[in-house]
Parts: C-alpha cells; sequence; structure tokens
C-alpha cells in the first residue's frame, strides 16, 4: 500500500463511527452494533479496492437522490450501502419516496446514534491496567505498561484472560471494577507524572493487552501528545492487518512480539485460531527495521516441546531475525470460553 492509500485508509477510518481498523468488533462497542461495524468494514475494504460494488452504490445515490441532512456528514457511499442492506433485510416500500422515509428513520436512530472517529478524536478505549514503574520487562528503561481490553486470540493460558470479559456490567451500562474508559489526552495525563523517569532512562509507555493493535488509531493519537524522547513499545501478537503495521510503524519505537509457535497446528490448538505468522512476520519485515523488533519464543506446557521451540528459532533466523529470546509460559486454568 503506498502513502497515499494509506492516508486514503486513515481518512476512511476517520469517518466511520463503529470500525477503527480493528481485526474485530471490540466488546466495547454498545449491545447490537457489530452489525455496523460488519457494515462499515465492507465499505472500507472496497473503498480501498476501488470494488465494482462501489459503482453501484453510486447509481443508488443518483436513483433515490441521496443525500445528508441537518450536518450529518456520512459519505455517501457509505449511507447507499446502509441503504443496500436495508432494502435487503427490510424490502423497499411503495414509492421511492416512502422508502427513503422509512430507511431514513432506521438510519437516524440506528447509525446516527454514534459520532465518527473524526469527532471522538479524543475518543475512549477501555483500559484495564496502567502499571507504573517497570524496569527492564517492557522495554529500556522505565516504562510504564498499559493494557486494553480486547484480543483476537484465545489462548490458554492467557495471562490476562480479563481482556475477553465484557467491559459493563449486566445492566450495559455500568463499567466492570477495575476497567477504565480513557480517551488518549486522559491517558496522557496520567502517565505524564513519570516523565523525568522516561526522559533520564530512555522509557516510556509499553502498550499491551489484550492486543493493543486494535487500538491503532488510539496509539497513534496518544503519541501525537508525547515528548519525542518518549519510547512507545508494543507487546503483541501481531495478529493485525499490513495496514495496521504500517500505520503504527512511524510511532512506534520497539515492536515485542510473540509468535507462540511457528507450527501452524501448534498455533491452533493453543490459540483457536489459524495461523497467520508467516505473513504477519514478512508484513513487519518489510515495514520495520529488524534491529526494533524482539520476537519471543515461549515454552507452552503440553504444546510444545524442546524440538518445536528450537524449530520456531531456526525459522526466525531464516526470516533474518536476530532479536529472538526464549521464555516460559506457566500453565494455568483461564475463564475464557472457545
Amino acid at each position: 500500500m503506498c502513502e497515499s492509500d494509506l492516508i486514503r485508509r486513515q481518512y476512511l477510518l476517520s469517518q466511520c463511527r463503529y470500525y477503527n481498523g480493528e481485526s474485530e468488533p471490540l466488546r466495547s462497542l454498545p449491545e447490537g452494533c457489530a452489525l455496523m461495524w460488519d457494515y462499515e468494514w465492507h465499505w472500507v475494504q472496497r473503498s480501498l479496492k476501488n470494488d465494482p460494488m462501489m459503482e453501484q452504490f453510486q447509481r443508488m445515490i443518483e436513483e433515490f437522490h441521496l443525500e445528508n441532512k441537518d450536518g450529518d456528514k456520512t459519505p455517501l457511499t457509505m449511507k447507499a450501502l446502509l441503504l443496500n442492506r436495508y432494502l435487503h433485510w427490510c424490502g423497499a416500500y411503495a414509492s421511492i419516496e416512502e422508502t427513503l422515509k422509512h430507511f431514513e428513520k432506521w438510519y437516524m436512530d440506528h447509525y446516527l446514534v454514534r459520532s465518527t472517529n473524526e469527532e471522538r478524536k479524543d475518543y475512549a478505549s477501555p483500559i484495564f491496567g496502567i502499571s507504573r514503574h517497570r524496569m527492564g520487562v517492557d522495554g529500556k528503561g522505565v516504562t510504564t505498561l498499559v493494557t486494553f481490553m480486547g484480543c483476537p486470540l484465545k489462548c490458554r493460558y492467557c495471562l490476562n484472560d480479563k481482556c475477553h470479559e465484557n467491559i459493563y456490567e449486566e445492566d450495559g451500562r455500568t463499567l466492570r471494577r477495575g476497567i477504565q474508559m480513557l480517551t488518549p489526552r486522559q491517558l496522557y495525563d496520567i502517565v505524564k507524572q513519570d516523565n523525568i523517569y522516561f526522559q533520564a532512562t530512555g522509557g516510556g509507555i509499553c502498550f499491551g493487552g489484550g492486543e493493543p493493535t486494535m487500538q491503532e488509531l488510539f496509539i497513534i493519537e496518544f503519541a501525537k501528545l508525547c515528548p519525542m524522547n518518549w519510547k512507545i513499545t508494543l507487546e503483541t501478537s501481531l495478529d493485525c492487518s499490513y495496514n495496521t503495521i504500517k500505520a503504527l510503524a512511524p510511532y512506534v519505537s520497539e515492536w515485542i512480539v510473540d509468535i507462540k509457535s511457528m507450527n501452524a497446528d501448534i498455533y491452533y490448538r493453543y490459540t483457536g485460531k489459524n495461523s497467520a505468522v508467516h505473513q504477519h512476520l514478512e508484513c513487519a519485515k518489510r515495514l520495520l527495521p529488524l534491529d526494533k523488533v524482539t520476537i519471543k519464543v515461549p515454552h507452552i506446557p503440553d504444546f510444545t516441546t524442546e524440538e518445536d521451540v528450537r524449530e520456531s528459532i531456526r525459522e526466525l533466523g531464516e526470516m533474518g531475525f536476530a532479536n529472538i529470546v526464549e521464555c516460559d509460559y506457566v500453565k494455568r486454568v483461564t475463564r475464557i470460553t472457545k
């Protein structure tokens, strides 16, 4: 993806209300919004690829005389996609005017109830941990570890299995204990108290989780607030798209990538998801300085043998990665449901 396409993607994401570049809907979305997330995901992908369906949406704009009212700035192709889905599920009325009347009510009641990512530049993300004064475990220098809710993997021995829980109590409004909804500015105001430590030691903020790459725009907006000498580190499984890695690359100083295993069968049995590790690492090779990437290869009880770990390290070496460290997982029971 060239620079102009990356800029275009950022623009498209800024116009969305539910989709924010994630690989799957966040649990922080209000109930019933996953379908809107899916519609916006398709709109962004089709727009970037100049999909023929976009021409159909343009024809719908003309046929139904689609326009925005009362300050609504939704791109008309997005509105046409929503109309397409409305017609699919609800059908048309006797006239275009009657159809539009009912569609506009549905559109206002179900889509416009949430502001755009651009309007919410300081939108809040669910965070369940802010751990200060960490040394030598989350990148260089003194760091503060910030952990997000949400992860596309369901690892059997997940250390932070809380990240998979719903963020709200049963009433759907009250945040569960220990979870904060913070904007990039609010997070910065909390962590800036340790600026002197970050500056003196070459440290900064480490984002983990959960999977921090699901919070691409949050991290970018946060990084723009930080002093130049702060280091931004990600502890990630790298289970994200090429576009996400490219968007984050200018803002992230160090990538700590936990690959689980290079063996696809082991990866699936441990995470519950088909492996795309090789593809994601190839993306990293193309986009990131390799001296800024540390690969963690874990010894996983009941899943990997010494030979499996050695084979993963060998494959990584052949790919060109030099910063490879072994680590030990602890066997534990989690609350994650497959």
